[in-house]
């Protein structure tokens, strides 16, 4: 989990947010992402189910799927990011510290996204 390394002590400190399956999928990039199904050798190629980018990582799926575009549009309005700001996992992480509002916003973005990329790899 690489990207709390940065904020562990606001990440020990917090006095909101449980880690649940789905963000600890997202946060360490071990969820169905088609870079890693081919690294652990689950799939042939690191693309992307969902738009046939060359490679599917967190970082694809966070800014760049059109397929998530809609929800990641929300995500920004709920994290409060400004269009501008560089949308990362440890932006995302930094923001969801503050307050469980914005915990609970990443959280159903982070379930919306594993559960549909899950339900695609079962395919």
């Amino acid at each position: 989990m690489s990207v709390i390394v940065p904020n562990l002590s606001e990440w020990i400190a917090r006095e909101h947010g449980g880690l649940n399956y789905y963000l600890t999928q997202f946060l360490t990039a071990h969820g169905s992402f088609g870079y890693f199904l081919h690294k652990i050798k689950k799939r042939e190629t690191p693309s992307c189910f969902h738009c046939n980018a060359d490679v599917d990582t967190v970082d694809h799926t966070l800014r760049q799927c059109p397929t998530w575009e809609k929800d990641r549009t929300q995500m920004r309005i709920n994290l409060r990011l400004a269009e501008d700001e560089n949308l990362t996992l440890e932006t995302v992480v930094k923001r969801i510290l503050q307050d469980c509002v914005h915990w609970y916003a990443f959280s159903q973005f982070a379930a919306k996204v594993i559960k549909e990329k899950e339900d695609e790899e079962r395919r």
